[in-house]
């Protein structure tokens, strides 16, 4: 845990499924995980609380846990989140990205 930082970073290796907390304060962050350069499924689970982000990579899943004050994640956040996954080449055919209708 880093206390005192806008990202407060838990990482559990020793047993999976790997949870991955990123506590972010009231700025967008763009996290991005590469993990043996697989393609990573996104799967999006929001309502008025924060968004639980869902990773499957390389068969395994690792849940990532968007957590901004409590308030809902808006559009400004995501964008930047896929954004930095499509830059790395990790999202899934731009058909299926929430951002392309």
């Amino acid at each position: 845990m880093v206390n005192s930082h806008p990202i407060a970073l838990s990482l559990l290796v020793n047993s999976y499924p790997i949870p991955l907390f990123l506590m972010v304060n009231s700025h967008p962050i763009a996290p991005f995980l590469m993990v043996n350069s697989h393609p990573i499924a996104l799967f999006l689970l929001g309502n008025s609380h924060p968004i639980a982000l869902s990773l499957m990579v390389n068969s395994h899943p690792i849940t990532l846990f968007l957590m901004v004050n409590s308030h809902p994640i808006a559009l400004s956040l995501m964008i930047p989140i896929w954004q930095c996954l499509e830059d790395v080449g990790l999202q899934p055919a731009s058909g299926h990205s929430p951002l392309y209708k």
